[in-house]
């Protein structure tokens, strides 16, 4: 198993997928350490989340950016609609 560092992502998917590809990264044997700051900058966060969630061997760590989204989440009301809406309340993040 090999490990990688990676750090201040924010959205940038297409870079952060070139940079796994670049290094010839096994999402199943290989570790990555992500050092935070998923969020905020390019509009690709949910594909950048998901791909680091794929990984098996995997450390990540909140950045600054991160905890900002997240008190920004909390302060709003995300309206639910369907079947979600009669599950009852939802915690983001």
């Amino acid at each position: 198993m090999r490990t990688f560092v990676m750090g201040d992502i924010h959205g940038a998917f297409k870079a952060m997928k070139q940079c796994l590809q670049r290094s010839d990264f096994d999402i199943e044997k290989d570790c990555l350490i992500q050092l935070g700051d998923i969020v905020d900058g390019y509009e690709d966060v949910f594909e950048c989340i998901e791909t680091l969630l794929s990984i098996k061997n995997k450390v990540l760590i909140k950045g600054n950016h991160d905890d900002w989204f997240r008190s920004f989440l909390k302060r709003i009301t995300i309206p639910l609609y369907g079947n979600m809406a009669e599950k009852g309340p939802c915690s983001p993040i």
